[in-house]
């Protein structure tokens, strides 16, 4: 009874959504771009510099923004363990963290993301 309590509380620790700062920019200098994000949960068309609410997820977060002459890209953020996790951990124990990984919690982007402009490469 008590570790299906537990399993419960692992969840309370930590949101299923997170937010993620992104911005566009060129030598430090930000920038107003079109953008898409995805991950295996959906995807997000923005304009930088935004902060979105993503759902968590262990797949990586796919970024493509328009750059001007050439459309640009970033390779796959890719998902980190959550500082949430831990104390899941604390919580739920094992079980906690099992259930913290089939819901996608226990993974969490870089809440900060800034996509230097291809251009850039060039000035």
């Amino acid at each position: 009874m008590a570790a299906l309590v537990l399993a419960g509380c692992a969840t309370v620790i930590g949101s299923p959504e997170q937010s993620v700062t992104v911005r566009t920019q060129c030598k430090q200098q930000v920038f107003q771009r079109r953008c898409l994000a995805a991950n295996d949960k959906g995807s997000w068309s923005f304009v930088t510099p935004a902060t979105l609410s993503i759902p968590r997820s262990s797949e990586p977060l796919a970024l493509q923004c328009e750059s001007g002459l050439l459309d640009g890209s970033l390779e796959p953020v890719s998902a980190q363990p959550s500082i949430e996790t831990l104390g899941n951990i604390v919580l739920g124990g094992l079980l906690g963290l099992a259930v913290d990984v089939r819901n996608d919690r226990a993974f969490a982007y870089p809440s900060e993301i800034n996509i230097e402009l291809p251009l850039c490469k060039f000035l």
